[in-house]
Formats: C-alpha cells, structure tokens, sequence
C-alpha cells in the first residue's frame, strides 16, 4: 500500500534563468498562470489551450506543448509571437513588483560623495518604506523596470541579469533627476524564484544609478572647501602680518646700532 507522500504533487517552481529563457519564436518554458498571475513551468501544466497560462509580454493565450522530445509554452495560432521576444524581461518585472507590493521595503545602499578631501554622507544604507510598488510603461524618457512609490516621491529600480544599465540612461536619468537602483541578480540565475524575495529585497548587490541628493552633497563639499580656503587665507594673512612685524621690529633694533 503507497503512503500518503507518495502520491503527493510536487510543483517545479521555475529558476530566474527560466523566467527569462524565451526564443526568438516565442517560445518560453515558463508561462503566466491566467488564474493567478503566478508563474508556471512546462513541466507542472496541461498540455493544450487547457493549459490557461498568457504570455507575460503581450498577455496574448499561450499553448502548452507536452510532446517526448520538446516540452514548450508557445503563443496561440493567432500569433507567432514574435512581438514580445521581451517577455522574459516582463516576468520579471512582474514577479519582482509583486515582491516588492508584498514587503513594501527595500534596502537602499548607502552613498558617500567625496571631493578627494572630504566627504558626506548621501544616503545611509538601510531599509526603505514605501507606499506601493508598480509596473510603469514610460517616465520622460525612461523606462524603469519598478517604481516604488512613497508620499509623491518615486524610486525608479532596475534589474541586471544579462545587461547593465547603459551610459545613455544614465545621462537621462541624471536629466530626469529621480532616484534610481540597480539590483544585480546575475549571480541568482540558478536560483528558484521561491528563493529570490531575500535576494530582491536586501541580499543582492545594488548600486545608485542617480540620486537627487547628490547635487546637495556637492554643495556641501564645495561650501566646506570654501569656508578651508578662507581659513587658510586668514591663516596666511595673520602669518604674514606677524612676519612683517617682527622684521619691523628687527630692522629698528638694527637702525638703533648704526654708529658709522
């Protein structure tokens, strides 16, 4: 007679290297779950339309393919799905907005601005509280892969996998002048996405990409230079003003020796 744990289901919860794993035809091993929104591997769904799983790109029907030598997800006869080879990319924003809605916090990294003599604290590391988390199409010219959102202020987050932010995002992020992460989940590719909440959260590196409060900083550095500067000036002044004295004093004392 089998056991109870015999018979139990074991669901194959995908890895963040699978989540993004789609082809240039469309073709994902992980798909949208239409029911719940939660990701679902090849391995754990229904073969056909039954299936009821979306592609997260485009949210168009996906069909599940349960053949002996190729498992896949691919879009319906409708579509070949070539528009939405980005669809990987949107699952992962959508799993981490939905990590993030769910602990509305993050931890910031901390940021030190210096000017080679001094320096000033930007930002402490340490959690950040906040309001809400969304998926957002379009800010100015950016497009974030998260904003959080805390009483009208908006932390843009980013995720590296494959590709690290580019120069010209960064000049425009810098024009937007909004807050801005980037959280390195390169090295959690293997890792199952049950896993990867600490990860997004407060475990993996992170980095500024542009903070608002960096251009402060610097007018602070550069205050705090000026106001050494004037001391130095002063310093010298009074230095000078006492060497000029004492050799005033020295020739007198001189001219009072001159008998010829």
């Amino acid at each position: 007679m089998r056991t109870k744990q015999e018979f139990e289901i074991v669901v194959r919860v995908p890895t963040l290297s699978e989540l993004m794993a789609c082809t240039s035809e469309g073709k994902r091993t992980v798909a949208e779950s239409a029911d719940t929104g939660e990701p679902v591997h090849i391995d754990d769904a229904v073969s056909g339309l039954a299936c009821r799983c979306i592609c997260p790109g485009c949210g168009r029907p996906m069909v599940a393919h349960r053949g002996e030598r190729r498992q896949h997800f691919q879009h319906a006869s409708d579509s070949d799905g070539r528009t939405c080879v980005s669809s990987g990319e949107t699952a992962l924003h959508k799993f981490a907005k939905k990590t993030l809605a769910a602990a509305l916090r993050l931890k910031l990294p901390g940021l030190r601005e210096s000017d080679g003599r001094n320096s000033v604290d930007v930002v402490r590391e340490g959690d950040f509280m906040f309001d809400s988390a969304v998926l957002e199409k379009r800010h100015g010219e950016i497009v974030p892969d998260v904003v959080c959102r805390r009483a009208g202020r908006i932390l843009h987050i980013d995720f590296l996998v494959t590709h690290a932010c580019g120069p010209e995002k960064l000049v425009a992020l810098r024009m937007l002048d909004v807050g801005s992460i980037e959280i390195d989940l390169s090295g959690y590719r293997d890792r199952p996405l049950d896993t990867l909440a600490d990860a997004i959260l407060s475990e993996a590196p992170r980095v500024w990409l542009h903070n608002p409060k960096v251009s402060p900083a610097q007018a602070k550095l550069a205050e705090i230079e000026r106001k050494r500067l004037e001391q130095v000036e002063r310093q010298a002044r009074d230095l000078l003003a006492a060497a000029a004295a004492e050799i005033a004093q020295v020739a007198e004392e001189v001219g009072a020796w001159d008998v010829f």
